[in-house]
């Protein structure tokens, strides 16, 4: 048996319908938005970055001005709008139907016709109530990259500034803003979670918003959902396994170390239904000026005082008042490496 047979054979075991593999109209780019991630770099850091391509056929006075800054910022908007019009097509109608892959194979065809040219009548209703998708969510695409420009990207800018000063200044072990914009997991990954949460506000789909921090996630060992909210000032050391829930809010001039959890204590449920409850604050709240050392889990939604340290391996389940101090004691006997609080 030939390859190609054996290819065929293969298709009809596995189970695989060849209709449902055409060519797919709308998809999510994790390298296009590792682009969008160069171009930010350069506009928060132009002094240790530069963008992933240079403008060399975009002639500057044509541009107005500066033509490299221009240009990232022209590339920067075409990536935003159009993948976040692809994640809104792959997101589907929910009006037409609960099945993501209807709206890309309806569409499959400009005309709106099936292989034969035919669209079935049970079909031209919902047909008609995608290509109106297809309108709004372009439209919205739009609408959330004019917002990001000019409403969102100057705070990431001050923000990611301040987190890069932040580490440079709180560990003793960097020696130059070039080192920290260049070689930081922590900045990395608040990189991606600022764009991501600004995206987020503004009504991005999650599954672009995701994809940008689970980007980071993959590379950094660093995982915060795009839905948190950070502070100024933010300083993670190392940051390999630090969890953040999607609920948690963070403060400013808050210090977080390796293997940190800021998670949820429970997942409430539906009686009647055994369902998960959705959309609930289940995340802790960390006031300003807070320390969490390696390894600490905070749980629940509780809320942790203005200045409090919490030392590493410390299990922290209740609220803690401003200027509190929890550690382990150096010769404790537990059963457990952690000391619940």
């Amino acid at each position: 048996m030939n390859r190609l047979e054996v290819i065929r054979k293969s298709i009809s075991y596995v189970g695989l319908d060849p209709a449902m593999f055409k060519p797919y109209p709308f998809n999510v780019s994790s390298s296009a938005l590792s682009e969008l991630m160069d171009c930010m770099s350069y506009i928060v850091f132009p002094e240790f970055s530069e963008p992933p391509m240079n403008p060399v056929t975009v002639p500057e006075q044509r541009l107005g001005g500066n033509a490299l800054l221009q240009w990232t910022l022209t590339r920067m908007a075409d990536i935003i709008n159009s993948q976040i019009y692809s994640a809104l097509m792959l997101q589907g109608h929910k009006k037409c139907s609960k099945d993501e892959a209807v709206i890309p194979h309806s569409l499959n065809a400009e005309s709106g016709s099936n292989d034969d040219g035919f669209i079935p009548q049970n079909e031209t209703h919902a047909l008609g109530e995608l290509r109106s998708f297809h309108l709004e969510a372009k439209k919205k695409a739009e609408e959330i990259t004019e917002a990001f420009l000019m409403r969102k990207l100057r705070n990431i800018r001050w923000l990611l500034r301040t987190d890069a000063e932040s580490i440079l200044n709180n560990d003793i072990a960097s020696n130059s803003l070039s080192e920290v914009v260049l070689c930081y997991p922590g900045l990395r990954c608040m990189k991606h979670q600022r764009t991501a949460h600004a995206l987020h506000e503004l009504g991005a789909p999650s599954n672009f918003t995701r994809l940008l921090t689970e980007m980071a996630h993959s590379t950094t060992g660093i995982d915060i959902h795009p839905a948190t909210s950070i502070g100024h000032h933010f300083f993670i050391d190392h940051g390999t396994g630090i969890v953040i829930g999607s609920t948690a809010i963070i403060g400013n001039h808050v210090s977080i170390y390796h293997g940190v959890t800021l998670g949820t204590r429970s997942f409430p449920v539906v009686a009647k239904t055994g369902e998960k409850v959705r959309n609930l604050a289940r995340h802790p709240i960390i006031e300003d000026r807070v320390t969490i050392y390696a390894n600490a889990m905070v749980l629940g939604r509780i809320r942790i005082g203005k200045d409090s340290v919490i030392g590493s391996y410390c299990l922290v389940l209740k609220d803690l008042p401003p200027k509190s101090m929890v550690r382990r004691t150096p010769n404790a006997k537990l059963p457990t490496p952690y000391i619940a609080i």
